[in-house]
């Protein structure tokens, strides 16, 4: 099973694994920051662009970090981009978890509110990860988080 992980925003930090286990190289960031503030056509150019880079993997789950416990889904940039994503997943039956970020921060260095420097630092110490990217580094926590089944 290919399992796919997002840190979504308009830089979308992503890791993925197809053998089940964490290897921090397979890490990349997409750039979905395109203009969010105007219509149909933006909002489907960019479900399009997402659709994309999602096919690409070719992912058979997603697993995607939320802001917390209550954030709501819609009126912002991520929450547009992760709506995309759900939508890319459900056509397809790709199945979705999404875990909140607290709880992936809490996984990789024991507080809901680290830093981002914070979780970079426990994903090259513990992690074995060798960049330096803060989405890239939460996308590996959420992957790690969803296998050792944290969060």
């Amino acid at each position: 099973m290919k399992l796919l992980a997002l840190d979504p925003g308009a830089l979308c930090g992503y890791a993925w694994t197809d053998t089940g286990v964490l290897d921090p190289s397979q890490v990349d960031v997409w750039d979905f920051g395109m203009n969010m503030r105007s219509g149909p056509t933006d909002a489907e150019q960019r479900a399009l662009h997402i659709g994309a880079a999602l096919a690409a993997i070719a992912p058979d789950g997603v697993v995607f970090v939320a802001l917390g416990a209550f954030a709501e889904f819609g009126g912002t940039h991520a929450c547009a981009i992760t709506d995309a994503i759900k939508d890319w997943c459900s056509a397809r039956d790709v199945s979705v978890v999404r875990l909140f970020r607290p709880a992936v921060k809490r996984h990789a260095t024991g507080l809901g509110h680290a830093t981002a420097a914070h979780v970079v630092d426990a994903a090259r110490s513990k992690l074995g990860y060798s960049g330096r990217d803060p989405k890239e580094a939460l996308a590996l926590w959420t992957l790690d988080a969803h296998l050792e089944g944290a969060g």
